[in-house]
């Protein structure tokens, strides 16, 4: 008795086991879902005007206006620097200042050459571009207005961030 139950038991188990094993045909084709799964990819470059490797203001004097970094000709359209898109999605600039500039500067970006006083450089990070495609490209121009300006040579670091659109 013991040994009939064992074997129905083991016949009952093996049923079970091939329960999802069907024969495909003609008329029943096999599905399955395909996924195709991409990460997001926000990186980008960036390229300085010219054979620049910092950002280099030099006022004629303490107190010059509209001052553009060297290399930069907002005239001739060269651009400070070229954020160009590596990644594989559009995406969101920011820039910011590691510390705040000195009472005696004032900091102004713009994609166009032009420049725009209502957007201020500073120790705020704030939009610098926005939805750059993939390989898409954004150019970033600056000026610099200094008023009694100290002597010397005062450092910032420019900080630019990216996030997928």
């Amino acid at each position: 008795m013991k040994n009939n139950i064992f074997a129905i038991l083991t016949g009952l188990m093996l049923m079970f086991s091939f329960a999802g094993v069907y024969a495909y045909d003609a008329d029943t084709p096999y599905t399955v879902t395909v996924n195709y799964i991409v990460g997001q990819d926000t990186s980008f470059t960036v390229a300085l005007a010219g054979a620049e490797t910092t950002i280099d203001f030099n006022p004629a004097d303490l107190n010059a206006k509209e001052v553009e970094p060297d290399s930069q000709d907002d005239g001739g359209s060269t651009p400070m620097l070229t954020i160009t898109n590596a990644g594989n999605v559009a995406l969101d600039f920011t820039r910011g200042l590691n510390a705040s500039n000195p009472a005696w500067v004032v900091l102004s970006m713009n994609n166009a050459n032009t420049v725009d006083w209502t957007q201020i450089v500073n120790d705020t990070f704030v939009a610098g571009d926005t939805s750059v495609a993939a390989a898409g490209t954004s150019e970033w121009y600056f000026w610099a207005n200094f008023t009694a300006a100290d002597s010397g040579t005062t450092v910032r670091t420019l900080q630019i961030n990216s996030t997928a659109s």
